[in-house]
């Protein structure tokens, strides 16, 4: 559940120093490390204590102090216990500067000072922030409502507020406002399409009957390019522009893209106490192979053969964990051998997720795999398959989808955008985010933030092909946040402070990052190399009452530092979709 891969390298971190920016803080930082280097050579043990000890004392000092209260029994029916951390917010005096902002009712050409002349776009929105002169205390509200779709927040120091006391706050309505990198569809019973529909067409070869089926056309935004619509030729962490096929998320949660083996439904609740579940059914190879053959059992020949010709030759991609070093990969199949029992694969790579170079690409016998794309793999609740057109023609972008009972139509999002959502650029920002909901992208990330002292309260983030949340500043803190549906990991929340043999002590600084009530599920679902649910980096991150489920991939990461972690629950997660167990 937690992976710890520390790598503390004691005596370099020591020789690059302690302190703060003060002269003698830093004097006082050039004596510990004297003394610590001093410690090292007679004794490895009391360098730790000591270095724990510097950092408790910095822990102490911290311009937020975290609190923490009595434990309160959670209502869940697993009876865990959390503890409640809260952060002590200072009392604000000055009186909060608005600006309205709505997506259906809003008009740019108005000044945003009202509800009633509510603006309409986020840049105008933007622009508004950027020109509003900020006093040193009152906050500036920007009050969003509505559904934006393709539209981003991207902030610099032009958006920033003064201090904790007068920040720049994005605020949804009381119900979350969606910032979407997608488009939402409409979708309609397949049954009720004529007969020569191409929709209808394509259905007519799923594993399901057309009467569980539903249908949407393709969005207006829908790529031109195919290439662009299917998965690249390597692993998701060694391509720069890595982008997935569009994903469907449906009632803030992400659905499963019609494959086989199938699949258990997704989590079927937002509600932290939903346990969720065991997420991967696989297939196994039947031997090994060092040219790219899949040698399968004679027990998974009815998944092979149950993708049509036409399907198997223009849409089929195995995801596969060939058991060689911490890879995965997608790659496209070739062609069919019955007699041995094997399939062969498309590729450009000489080694699962390096297309540059290594070895050649090999396969050991009983590696993971499971297949995706064919539209015969349709055939079970909360899947779904979006056409390229190659099987009926006129079906290009057309979305069929098996809903659970009960799923509410309307809000389903098929992601569209390959860039951030929100982007927070500049240093001590002092802004925060509150009661959004981010939902759908294929490439890079729903968030990425350098800034400092920013705080997301209340936001559920939905529906990443990669990671959902890159943190790469320091005093960044996500409060009763959502995630749910990351192809690689929800938060990857480092430390990009820069050191040198004379400057600051990288390892004694504290970062003032944290999570905390937090619920983080389905995580790690298509670009597992080195993801997780939350990979952490650097000193001082605070990881509190959080619900960690549904993975096969650690749920905790501490790649480099040290961090509190504390009154977690952690539900269906496994680590073993690289080395089998």
């Amino acid at each position: 559940m937690i992976r710890f891969l520390t790598f503390t390298f004691i005596s370099l971190l020591l020789a690059r120093g302690g302190g703060s920016s003060s002269s003698s803080t830093a004097t006082e930082g050039r004596s510990v490390r004297s003394k610590l280097r001093k410690l090292f050579h007679k004794n490895r043990l009391n360098v730790l204590k000591e270095r724990k000890r510097i950092i408790a004392n910095r822990a102490a000092a911290e311009e937020r102090e975290l609190i923490e209260t009595e434990p309160e029994a959670s209502s869940s029916t697993t009876s865990i216990i959390f503890t409640r951390i809260q952060t002590k917010e200072t009392v604000r005096s000055a009186a909060a500067s608005q600006i309205y902002v709505n997506a259906q009712s809003g008009n740019d050409s108005r000044d945003g000072s009202s509800a009633a002349s509510a603006v309409r776009s986020l840049s105008r929105a933007l622009a508004l922030v950027k020109n509003k002169s900020r006093p040193l205390t009152g906050d500036l509200i920007v009050n969003l409502s509505g559904t934006f779709e393709k539209e981003r927040i991207v902030l610099n120091e032009n958006h920033a507020g003064t201090s904790s006391t007068a920040k720049v706050i994005f605020r949804g309505g009381s119900t979350p406002t969606r910032l979407l990198g997608g488009n939402v569809l409409s979708f309609v019973k397949v049954s009720d399409l004529a007969s020569n529909h191409p929709a209808r067409q394509l259905a007519n070869n799923a594993g399901t009957s057309i009467n569980n089926l539903y249908a949407a056309p393709p969005p207006p935004s829908f790529p031109s390019n195919n290439s662009n619509l299917q998965w690249p030729d390597g692993d998701c962490r060694d391509l720069d522009n890595y982008r997935s096929p569009p994903q469907l998320s449906v009632g803030g949660q992400l659905m499963d893209r019609a494959r086989e083996p199938n699949l258990p439904q997704r989590t079927k609740s937002t509600n932290e106490s939903s346990m969720g579940e065991t997420r991967d059914t696989w297939l196994r190879t039947r031997q090994s192979n060092n040219a790219g053959r899949t040698y399968y059992k004679s027990s998974n020949e009815g998944s092979i053969n149950k993708a049509s010709s036409a399907s198997w030759n223009n849409d089929v991609y195995m995801h596969m964990f060939p058991l060689v070093d911490w890879y995965d990969a997608r790659v496209r199949v070739g062609a069919k051998t019955a007699g041995d029992r094997y399939f062969a694969t498309t590729t450009n790579q000489n080694a699962p997720g390096n297309p540059d170079g290594g070895n050649n690409f090999r396969i050991v016998s009983e590696a993971r795999y499971y297949l995706e794309g064919a539209i015969e793999y349709l055939d079970t609740e909360g899947e779904y398959h979006t056409s390229l057109g190659s099987i009926v023609a006129g079906s290009r972008g057309w979305t069929l989808y098996y809903p659970p009972n009960g799923t509410d139509m309307n809000s389903a999002v098929l992601s569209i955008s390959t860039h951030n959502i929100i982007e927070v650029q500049g240093e001590d920002m002092h802004v925060s985010f509150e009661n959004l909901a981010i939902e759908g992208g294929r490439g890079m990330h729903l968030a990425a933030v350098y800034g400092r002292y920013t705080d997301f309260y209340q936001c559920s983030f939905v529906n990443s092909a990669l990671d959902m949340v890159d943190v790469y500043g320091t005093y960044i803190t996500f409060r009763d946040c959502t995630f749910e549906g990351a192809g690689g990991s929800a938060i990857r929340m480092g430390d990009d402070r820069d050191f040198d043999t004379d400057g600051y002590g990288f390892g004694l600084l504290e970062s003032g990052n944290g999570i905390v009530d937090s619920l983080v599920s389905d995580f790690a679902s298509s670009c597992r190399h080195y993801s997780e649910g939350l990979s952490l980096g650097g000193y001082g991150n605070l990881v509190s009452n959080n619900h960690f489920r549904s993975s096969n991939m650690a749920a905790v990461d501490i790649a480099l530092g040290m961090a509190r972690i504390l009154h977690n629950a952690f539900s269906h997660i496994s680590d073993g979709s690289y080395d089998d167990g």
